[in-house]
């Protein structure tokens, strides 16, 4: 059964692959992103530094 979370990341998701111009659309950054499983971090944590240079790179793939 799906749940809440799961339904709004594929709310998510659908909604910035309809305005992503990434080719092809899963090498996003973001998209990969919202993917990963719930609670398991992708890497180190980030720095302030590159949580500003993602939002920089989301500004390329149009708005969530």
């Amino acid at each position: 059964m799906l749940d809440i979370a799961r339904l709004t990341r594929m709310r998510n998701s659908l909604r910035h692959a309809s305005t992503c111009r990434h080719e092809p659309l899963v090498e996003c950054p973001d998209f990969k992103r919202e993917f990963e499983p719930s609670g398991t971090p992708a890497g180190p944590p980030e720095s302030d530094a590159q949580v500003g240079d993602r939002r920089s790179a989301s500004a390329a793939c149009g708005s969530w």
